[in-house]
């Protein structure tokens, strides 16, 4: 039998919590209670960005919603971009390019496609969006590689892991990976040498290609400090400009097509959109920079390019 004793009414449970409540918010219970709610809050949020419990999957493909293995018809050039905001900056890779390929009239236009998350490492963009799908529909010739900014500081063993995992992804399908060597963030010079051995590393396990971009960006921030390819707005500075995305692109275009860019534009428009407007000088310098670059990391096997498709390049 229960006694009245027991009983409590939800006026009493509710005067017991104030109370407790106030116990909790005084001289220097309530310093405690602060620093408890604070260490529990950046926990959760730590834990929340590297585990996301209920993510929100990403379309199939960022430039082509409606992507299928039927626009990558057999005989053209086909190039998958995964990657973050490095990627996806100023236009995005991919639509630079098609245009650097456009200015060059090869015949057939080559399909370039990318998919990105700001922010993301290789290991997010395994979890929570549907790049391995994208990948698995087939059809690629590449699929390239850029992991999050410091990961080879940060995470070296997960980038080992993931980089596999991807690399294997690419070559069940038949395309081979390209890891995309970053650049350092603009007050971490010293970090280069780390990045480019993780790229390089990797690319070498994997039977991959390894696309320098980090050493033309040093060629060009040595020999022409002026020419800016670091975002001012960022801090620290670690986003690339116009100038920055376009040198990039123009190594990859160097990679994918053994040719140098020299003498394609230096203009990127799409619809209303101004993304990358060089003047020719600039605009070549840049070519000829990321085409040195290449021709020089040939030393390397793991920067060979695979058999692609045939291109003839329109006089």
């Amino acid at each position: 039998m229960i006694s009245a004793t027991t009983i409590q009414s939800p006026k009493i449970r509710i005067l017991r919590l104030r109370r407790a409540v106030r116990a909790l918010w005084t001289g220097r219970r309530r310093v405690w209670t602060l620093a408890v709610l604070g260490v529990l809050l950046v926990s959760g949020a730590v834990v929340w960005d590297k585990y996301p419990r209920h993510p929100v999957l990403l379309p199939i493909a960022s430039r082509y919603p409606q992507s299928t293995r039927a626009m990558r018809l057999p005989g053209k050039l086909r190039v998958l971009f995964l990657g973050n905001s490095l990627t996806e900056y100023n236009g995005g890779l991919a639509t630079t390019m098609e245009q650097l390929a456009a200015s060059a009239k090869l015949k057939p236009m080559p399909v370039f496609d990318e998919l990105t998350k700001f922010g993301a490492t290789w290991a997010q963009l395994w979890d929570v969006t549907q790049a391995r799908d994208l990948i698995a529909q087939g059809g690629w010739d590449y699929v390239v590689l850029q992991d999050y900014s410091t990961a080879p500081m940060i995470y070296q063993t997960e980038m080992q892991v993931y980089g596999r995992r991807w690399s294997d992804t690419a070559k069940a399908v038949g395309a081979r990976p390209v890891f995309f060597m970053t650049w350092p963030h603009q007050d971490k010079p010293e970090t280069l040498q780390p990045i480019a051995a993780a790229y390089v590393g990797l690319a070498k396990d994997n039977h991959g290609v390894v696309a320098p971009v980090s050493w033309a960006w040093r060629t060009v921030l040595h020999d022409h400090p002026e020419l800016i390819l670091y975002d001012p707005r960022d801090k620290p500075a670690k986003h690339p400009t116009p100038m920055g995305t376009y040198l990039t692109a123009c190594v990859f275009y160097s990679i994918f097509f053994n040719h140098s860019p020299h003498g394609l534009t230096g203009r990127i428009v799409e619809g209303t959109n101004v993304y990358i407007d060089l003047s020719p000088t600039v605009a070549n310098y840049l070519q000829d920079v990321a085409w040195q670059t290449v021709c020089d990391a040939k030393a390397l096997a793991s920067t060979q390019p695979g058999a692609v498709p045939e291109m003839t390049r329109k006089k």
